[in-house]
């Protein structure tokens, strides 16, 4: 879904302070310090994707370079604003820190906190996923951080705070952005539950997610998990292997690893007796018969297995980012 989730994303991504879904005590937080003049240099963003962590980095560059700024109001229709909003300011630099690991990107971050903005009032770095970054992009962070210039204001975001190294979070100010809870989904216009338990909290992809995605890809999932309950152990462990060596080889896997995640989190709540914690609710009776035909064995070998292919996945990205 991911083409289909970054267009409706941005159609519907808020772009003033009163517009943000949840998140209220951050934004009452910055539109304070805004108000007073005491913003902060340095901000982490961390949580889940789609919680709001880029939409609110946004927000707060806007209202630090609107040309009616400092102000809680950015008007969106000042050349600052628009450039934003259109992720084209030449002083507000998104910078994918997956990507910009090389000697060259390292040089032109460390050069561009030294400089002047070039027209707005601030100089503003957007780093996201923060944790993506190698030693010398971290090092160039640093000395940005220790001896900020008055310009200069970064905003670092993630989703796991602790990967960020302690001398970069003892020199910011983290907010935790928490996932929304279904019923506030639904409130803001999210009118199938399944779509809102799906979308683990965000209400973007919970815009651009349709029921009729989630069973499709769903359903051969389901069934291999139905084969792998009524399967011999030698069978199972072979199902096992293959699901392993998939994964290794499966350039979309990280999609059906998320979905048989969810699937076999379900069950799990089913054995423990917890059926309204599931996501799958529109299918719970096919789920309870999945659940009652499952050892618990083999739900915690296939339990196992998830992890180690996730740990995996993540060791594979983080090495290619190194190299």
């Amino acid at each position: 879904f991911n083409m289909k989730y970054q267009v409706i994303a941005r159609k519907f991504r808020p772009q003033v302070f009163g517009e943000v879904v949840g998140q209220r005590p951050i934004v009452q937080t910055l539109q304070n310090a805004i108000s007073m003049g005491r913003t902060g240099h340095a901000y982490v963003f961390f949580g889940p994707r789609g919680v709001g962590k880029t939409t609110m980095a946004r927000i707060l560059a806007k209202g630090l370079n609107c040309v009616d700024g400092p102000t809680v109001t950015p008007c969106n229709v000042c050349p600052s604003c628009m450039e934003i909003t259109a992720g084209q300011s030449l002083d507000v630099l998104e910078i994918d820190a997956a990507s910009n690991t090389g000697v060259d990107n390292v040089r032109e971050l460390r050069d561009s906190t030294r400089y002047a903005p070039s027209r707005d009032r601030n100089k503003i770095f957007i780093i996201d996923p923060a944790n993506a970054m190698n030693a010398s992009s971290t090092n160039a962070l640093l000395k940005g951080l220790e001896e900020p210039p008055e310009h200069s204001f970064f905003f670092l975001l993630t989703p796991n705070v602790h990967e960020l190294l302690m001398t970069v979070r003892s020199r910011s100010q983290i907010y935790h952005f928490s996932p929304l809870p279904v019923s506030e989904l639904v409130r803001h216009g999210v009118s199938d539950e399944l779509v809102a338990r799906w979308s683990r909290g965000s209400i973007g992809r919970a815009r651009s997610t349709a029921a009729s995605d989630i069973r499709e890809q769903r359903e051969p999932l389901i069934r291999f998990l139905e084969l792998a309950a009524s399967a011999n152990e030698t069978t199972f462990r072979g199902m096992l292997e293959a699901s392993n060596h998939i994964s290794r080889s499966k350039a979309d896997f990280s999609n059906h690893l998320e979905v048989t995640s969810i699937l076999v989190q379900d069950l799990v709540y089913l054995k423990a007796g917890l059926p309204d914690q599931i996501v799958n609710i529109d299918i719970r009776t096919r789920m309870e018969g999945l659940a009652n035909s499952m050892t618990l064995s083999r739900l915690a070998a296939m339990g196992d297995l998830l992890k180690f292919m996730e740990s995996a996945s993540k060791k594979d990205r983080k090495s290619t980012r190194l190299n």
